[in-house]
């Protein structure tokens, strides 16, 4: 059913009848009663908690190869959380800031499992569309920094240093596209670093 059909049947209800049907989904669905919920009571923080928590914990799944540990994380648990926490419309920024936290526990995960090629490339993405979003709503240069900061290659870098190049070459990708990197001066760690990737 579209959402006009949807309009007109509901039209058709008085009151009481809206406020049963309302009712039941709330009891019926679990979907439905968090979104209620979050309706009724706004709470970001609390919701941006629930949801670092989730994909937190899908970060930390593993499963261990012959002497090493390998990540099992599922990229598409992890995307699904940070659509379902965007549909709350909390607003960009507070998706932007899922998104960071997820590639920044990702890099601190990394230091002591394996990620696989396939987890890397999903980080990467998320990573990509992060900054991306964070260009159109104004806080690029706060991410970028950061992001800069947690990739460095030398000792002060956290995480798998493979997985720190795949993140530096998709920060590369998005260069341009960008008002931030290309107007550091060309003696900024970015720009040397990325010659030798």
């Amino acid at each position: 059913m579209s959402k006009a059909g949807l309009k007109k049947e509901l039209k058709q209800l008085d009151k009481d009848e809206l406020i049963e049907v309302i009712l039941d989904i709330y009891s019926l669905r679990k979907d439905a009663k968090e979104y209620f919920e979050y309706y009724i009571n706004p709470d970001v923080d609390k919701l941006f908690r629930k949801y670092e928590d989730k994909i937190f914990k899908e970060l930390k799944r593993v499963k261990k190869r012959f002497w090493r540990k390998e990540t099992a994380a599922r990229p598409s648990v992890i995307k699904r959380a940070i659509k379902e926490f965007e549909s709350f419309g909390s607003g960009k920024e507070w998706t932007v800031k899922l998104m960071f936290s997820t590639v920044e526990n990702a890099l601190h995960i990394s230091s002591d499992t394996q990620p696989t090629v396939k987890h890397a490339d999903a980080i990467s993405n998320i990573l990509q569309e992060c900054m991306l979003s964070a260009n159109e709503c104004g806080c690029f240069k706060e991410y970028a920094e950061r992001i800069l900061i947690l990739t460095k290659l030398d000792d002060s870098g956290v995480g798998d240093i493979a997985l720190r190049k795949r993140f530096l070459r998709a920060l590369h990708a998005i260069d341009m596209r960008t008002e931030y990197f290309h107007q550091l001066p060309p003696d900024e760690y970015y720009k040397k670093t990325l010659t030798g990737l």
